[in-house]
């Protein structure tokens, strides 16, 4: 059984994907994770985006797993090295969005998607899960929130790293993303037709969370 999550960039979709999965006891798969596993890979080996056969060889040689740490949240092992804080650099993250739209890479990471599904309840949370990649899932929300409250929250998350970026960029960076997103040619972001539509402008995770445990539980005996 799947839950499809998707959503805008820093709406706090992983999170409440996260709390929810741990709330009915399913399991956690970060989509964005995987394609930002990609990008960390054919950055680390200067494969650039146009350079088809490159990202081609490239992923062949890709061996993705996601675990969860024993503080309980998720850990992503490329080949076998913790590549979890490389992942959610501001490089990384932008980079992403550049290899995403490319076929070959979006099949590579549904396939994964596909492999981890299969084999238990899952709560799958990304950009296309509930209009492309799980098209049958039980139940699909879509969530977001107003870009300003995005953009606080991705300062929190960079001030926690320690890291100095102003809130112009950040937000600019968001809005450019939304764009990219949005307005791309292959799976581009929407709400599918059946998704339940869920503004995360909440101070705290867990009034959304508890609004998909309801809808959830309404649909679906658990």
């Amino acid at each position: 059984m799947v839950i499809a999550i998707d959503g805008t960039g820093c709406s706090g979709k992983s999170t409440v994907a996260k709390k929810l999965a741990k709330r009915i006891g399913f399991l956690y798969l970060n989509t964005g994770a995987i394609y930002r596993a990609v990008a960390f890979v054919c950055n680390q080996n200067g494969v650039e985006s146009g350079d088809i056969k490159g990202i081609e060889a490239l992923l062949k040689t890709i061996k993705y797993e996601q675990l969860v740490g024993q503080n309980g949240e998720m850990v992503v092992e490329v080949n076998g090295k913790d590549v979890t804080a490389e992942l959610y650099s501001p490089l990384i993250g932008n980079l992403s969005a550049v290899y995403s739209p490319i076929p070959i890479v979006r099949e590579f990471v549904k396939s994964i998607q596909h492999q981890i599904a299969d084999k238990t309840n899952s709560v799958v949370e990304g950009r296309d899960v509930g209009t492309v990649v799980f098209p049958q899932a039980e139940v699909k929300f879509f969530v977001t929130a107003s870009t300003e409250i995005r953009a606080r929250r991705r300062m929190k998350d960079f001030a926690e790293q320690g890291k100095q970026i102003s809130f112009e960029q950040v937000l600019r960076d968001i809005e450019e993303r939304d764009e990219r997103d949005m307005t791309r040619k292959i799976s581009p972001l929407k709400q599918a037709e059946d998704a339940i539509l869920l503004m995360n402008d909440f101070d705290s995770p867990e009034p959304a969370v508890d609004i998909m445990e309801k809808a959830v539980k309404e649909k679906i005996k658990i």
